[in-house]
């Protein structure tokens, strides 16, 4: 500890202090700002996908919930999400209203609903390791 004490009263420990106080500090609150961010938009980007979630299994069953459903997670907004959270997101939407547009064509399910399954899972495992 002498030793340490010593050399932070040198030129050499004060630059090392100024250089740690004034790259790394700076550097790391930064960070954890944006990791800060990234957690509590991810925790409101769950919150509104579940609360979707419930409204469409409130809802009676016809075609405009599910229309109301895809619209609603349209609108949830993922500016300050992290990427893999946000493309997560994205591609669920995609298979709903892939899903969607098969039902308005009369086609029957033919794989959309294992699409959407797997998006939702993904969507779920990016939530958990960013929040």
């Amino acid at each position: 500890m002498n030793s340490l004490s010593t050399f932070l009263k040198t030129r050499q420990g004060k630059i090392v202090l100024v250089l740690f106080a004034g790259v790394f500090m700076p550097f790391f609150c930064i960070w954890s700002v944006r990791d800060f961010v990234y957690r509590t938009q991810t925790q409101l980007l769950e919150r509104n996908f579940v609360s979707a979630l419930d409204e469409l299994q409130k809802a009676p069953p016809r075609l405009q919930r599910a229309e109301g459903f895809v619209k609603r997670l349209k609108g949830i907004d993922t500016r300050l999400v992290p990427r893999e959270v946000r493309e997560a997101l994205q591609d669920y939407i995609g298979a709903s209203e892939r899903g969607l547009e098969n039902v308005k064509a009369g086609h029957k399910e033919g794989g959309t609903d294992q699409e959407i399954a797997a998006a939702r899972t993904r969507l779920l495992a990016a939530v958990r390791r960013n929040d």
